[in-house]
């Protein structure tokens, strides 16, 4: 029976462990004292380099009233990517630039700070990245209160680039550190620092003086939408600096392939640039996106911000036809199995007569939630002639029953009446105010592409069958996740800094991760607090996980138009995804909580918490409070929940039963670092103290 379980708690732990390059693997940076970085900007202004802090690089000024002249002229008819950062093409390297410190251990960390005034936050692209196992790379802004990483060897790429996600705030440290006994030092040179100036990361996009530019444009998941293709839709950050819209789409395989569909004047921008374009153009272009999976509004008629931390970079053009605006991408890495992606079904198909009514689209206007539209009415083939698109490569919505388009809005999927893509938005004139029409491309005429090879079709169906109409594919179809909602707050011994819901699901469940809803707070911010996961029949006593979390903020006054000083953060309602380094087996009964830091207002407390569960395979077994251990991945390290007055002996063994290493158990130890192995390796590791053993799987 034991080993039963063992088995299946191993697919528990692969399920959520996350083995894709190009994904941020937690952990926590070492925000060392003695760097001079470590308190610079912290009130959102960015600092000048001087001799008490040379290690800052700081952009120079832009004319901001100019560019933004020039997105409104980008932004007309040609529903294009929307611009929301200005692009500095730099050098800064390490070797070159910032301070390396050499630590007791030969630990080297490598620190760079970088600064430019007024911005929303910052993104990077490091132009050259390849690390050694067991370095670790970090990015995070100046007060601490928005991380990201660890990035590792496995975010290594043949193309050596890594495109990161916006951090907070307008100053921002990079922080490597690498092991004395790495097999080689690594290379990491950013060849780009975009400075956002729209604050994609906390604000909605601002309406009009009407208040009527997203009046009829529905939050997905709070309208009729296909709640599959919710899950297929993903907000593009191409570049550092624009956004589109795009949707993950399936091929004849049924593998899960990750295929994504947009537009491409996406990658073009702007989009009046003639074609054609050369290969490696693309090939670049595919290598900066970085999309963000699952990006909803959580309440109903409500502003919080969905959760950003879902988030995938780096891609490969699989096809990109440049006459017909049908840009097919295949992102780097698979998507772990708790973004929950799904992968729409196609239809090409017009030989017998045109797609039917009704219609439907989900997109990103200006970076927005995914959004919902409607309509009714029969499509038309169209020749969008103006950028130099083929005659006939068109779909013409005449009009929305439920909602428009706008610019961010490019790229995304019109769904027919089977809920299956028959192409993607390239332009039009759709309001929400007067109406209007939209111009889709068509994916048929994809297809009808002359000249023998086609690289669309032989992507959507490597088996060259000739099928015209494909279903939609849900790899988790069988076992599905699900968001767990209640109104327990559990309340039996309230603490102050700590909010505490009590879970019961009808089923046996593993825990991947949980969903926190902030309300809008007066607190500078909520870095270093806890979500920690509790067993126990009649109060949580036993503790099975434990994560930290790191939210996000950023400030804007609207009423001056311009960029402001505050001290309070969490001013606007967020959703912020915590995942956890594995999975974890809570059965039908269990207990999250969430702790503010130590000595934080009780004001930083969640509105809501909402853990992200599937079914498990068996429930787990009693835990007694000497037995609980989980495996940190990040740092090769195994943890006890609790201390223990006797020696003892941990043992790691491979799946096959060969001994691996020991390491022996002082009284009271609570920690044990693992050899590193190589990457995916299973480990089994049993811990034995005086009379007592137990077991868990891990994954190196």
């Amino acid at each position: 029976m034991k080993n039963k379980l063992l088995l299946l708690g191993m697919f528990c732990l692969l399920a959520g462990s996350g083995l894709q390059a190009q994904i941020s693997y937690g952990g926590s940076p070492r925000f060392l004292d003695t760097n001079p970085l470590r308190n610079s900007g912290t009130n959102h202004v960015s600092p000048a380099p001087n001799a008490s802090n040379p290690d800052f690089i700081t952009m120079p000024a832009f004319d901001l009233d100019s560019v933004l002249q020039s997105d409104k002229l980008n932004e007309r008819n040609m529903r294009g990517a929307y611009s929301f950062a200005y692009k500095f093409f730099t050098n800064i390297a390490r070797g070159k630039d910032g301070m390396e410190t050499v630590l007791p251990d030969g630990t080297r960390v490598w620190q760079v700070g970088i600064a430019s005034r007024g911005a929303y936050s910052i993104n990077l692209l490091f132009t050259e990245f390849e690390i050694p196992e067991g370095a670790q790379l970090f990015i995070y802004n100046a007060n601490h209160s928005h991380v990201i990483g660890a990035f590792d060897a496995r975010n290594n790429s043949p193309e050596r680039l890594l495109p990161t996600r916006p951090v907070a705030g307008d100053s921002i440290i990079v922080e490597y550190s690498e092991p004395a006994n790495a097999e080689f030092r690594g290379q990491l040179v950013i060849g780009e620092v975009n400075h956002d100036y729209r604050d994609v990361l906390r604000a909605e996009p601002k309406t009009d003086a009407g208040g009527n530019t997203y009046a009829c444009m529905p939050d997905a998941l709070f309208s009729n939408a296909n709640k599959e293709l919710i899950r297929s839709s993903l907000l593009l950050m191409i570049n550092g600096n624009t956004l589109c819209s795009g949707n993950l789409i399936n091929n004849t395989k049924n593998d899960g392939t990750p295929y994504v569909l947009t537009a491409v004047h996406c990658l073009n921008n702007p989009a009046t640039t003639p074609f054609p374009r050369p290969e490696e153009y693309y090939v670049t272009q595919a290598g900066t996106i970085v999309a963000f999976f699952n990006y909803n509004r959580p309440v109903d008629d409500h502003q919080m911000k969905g959760s950003e931390e879902m988030s995938l970079a780096g891609a490969y053009p699989a096809a990109i036809l440049e006459r017909k605006d049908i840009a097919l991408l295949e992102f780097k890495e698979t998507p772990p199995d708790y973004y929950n992606a799904y992968f729409a079904g196609w239809n090409a198909d017009t030989l017998l007569s045109l797609p039917s009514p009704p219609f439907s689209n989900l997109h990103h206007p200006d970076g927005a939630v995914t959004k919902y539209g409607k309509s009714s009415q029969n499509i038309v083939s169209y020749s969008y002639t103006e950028y130099g698109f083929d005659p006939k490569s068109h779909w013409l919505v005449p009009a929305w029953d439920t909602g428009s388009t706008h610019a961010g809005s490019s790229g995304s999927a019109l769904f027919d009446n089977s809920n299956r893509i028959v192409g993607g938005l390239t332009g039009g004139i759709s309001t929400c105010q007067s109406g209007g029409y939209d111009w889709f491309s068509s994916l048929n005429s994809g297809w009808a592409v002359n000249g023998g090879n086609n690289p669309l079709v032989n992507a959507l169906d490597p088996y060259l069958s000739g099928i015209k109409q494909l279903g939609g594919f849900d790899p988790h179809a069988e076992n599905p996740f699900r968001r767990a909602q209640t109104d327990a707050w559990f309340s039996v011994a309230p603490v102050i800094g700590q909010k505490a819901k009590e879970f019961n699901e009808t089923e046996n469940s593993d825990l991947f991760g949980v969903f926190v809803q902030m309300p809008a707070t007066a607190v500078t911010n909520v870095s270093n607090a806890l979500i920690k996961v509790y067993l126990g029949k009649q109060e949580p006593t036993n503790l099975v996980k434990q994560q930290s979390v790191a939210t996000q903020y950023v400030d804007y006054n609207s009423t001056q138009h311009d960029f402001e000083q505050k001290d309070k953060t969490m001013t606007v309602p967020t959703e912020t995804f915590v995942a956890f380094d594995s999975c974890v087996s809570v059965g039908k009964h269990f207990y999250v909580t969430y702790q503010t830091p130590t000595g934080q207002s009780s004001q930083a407390l969640p509105a809501d918490i909402q853990p992200l569960l599937r079914d498990g395979s068996l429930s787990p077994e009693p835990v007694d409070p000497m037995h609980k251990m989980w495996y940190v991945r990040a740092d090769h390290q195994v943890v006890l929940s609790e201390t223990e007055p006797a020696a003892g002996e941990l043992r790691v063994y491979s799946v096959t039963g060969q001994f691996v290493e020991t390491i022996a158990l002082a009284p009271d130890q609570q920690e044990a670092v693992l050899q590193p192995q190589a990457k995916g390796t299973i480990g089994i590791v049993r811990v034995v103290r005086g009379q007592r053993s137990y077991v868990i799987k891990i994954v190196y």
